[in-house]
């Protein structure tokens, strides 16, 4: 190889989409929870519900993801309410195999 600097490849090319170094589900749980924290009389069960929110989401994920909850709500998820999120898939109950 002539040029070692010509092929490159790039380490963070899979990574999800981040905004103040939270993943999009993950920033939508803080961001609802910081919302009724300012809104919210009772502070500190919203601040404690608020953690205990994200660190299952976290536990749940495991390094995984956040298309990996997409993909679990549509296989355990009934149709009616995966619809609303995934209109162009078909029911995950639906399965035909085709050689």
């Amino acid at each position: 190889m002539a040029n070692q600097n010509l092929y490159r490849v790039v380490s963070h090319l899979n990574a999800p989409a981040r905004y103040l170094t939270l993943t999009a589900d993950e920033f939508c749980i803080a961001a609802i929870s910081i919302l009724l924290l300012a809104v919210s009389n009772h502070r500190v069960a919203v601040g404690v519900l608020g953690g205990l929110l994200y660190t299952g989401l976290k536990q749940l994920k495991k390094g995984r993801g956040p298309r990996w909850l997409l993909v679990l709500a549509y296989w355990y998820l009934p149709n009616s309410v995966t619809a609303i999120f995934l209109p162009h898939l078909p029911a995950s109950h639906l399965r035909v195999w085709v050689p």
